[in-house]
């Protein structure tokens, strides 16, 4: 099993952002938070609980979680991407 990290995920959340062209105040105000909150989590000080991760998701563009795993959409090796 893959050790996931509070570090990894703010490293997939900065990236995504970045892939989008926003600014940290940017995303911030799209999802109603702080750039400060914004900063910890792409720092790894902290995480958005799961609600906020779904909408994270959303904003960039990312449609499963594999996406904070550092895994490709879609790729079959957890759980959530198994197609029944």
């Amino acid at each position: 099993m893959q050790q996931i990290s509070t570090k990894s995920i703010g490293v997939q959340i900065a990236r995504g952002r970045k892939e989008k062209l926003l600014s940290q105040q940017a995303f911030a105000d799209l999802l109603a938070v702080t750039q400060q909150t914004v900063a910890k989590w792409e720092g790894g000080r902290s995480l958005p609980d799961i609600f906020m991760l779904a909408k994270i998701a959303f904003v960039i563009g990312k449609e499963d979680i594999c996406y904070f795993l550092g895994k490709d959409e879609g790729c079959s090796e957890c759980d959530c991407c198994k197609k029944d």
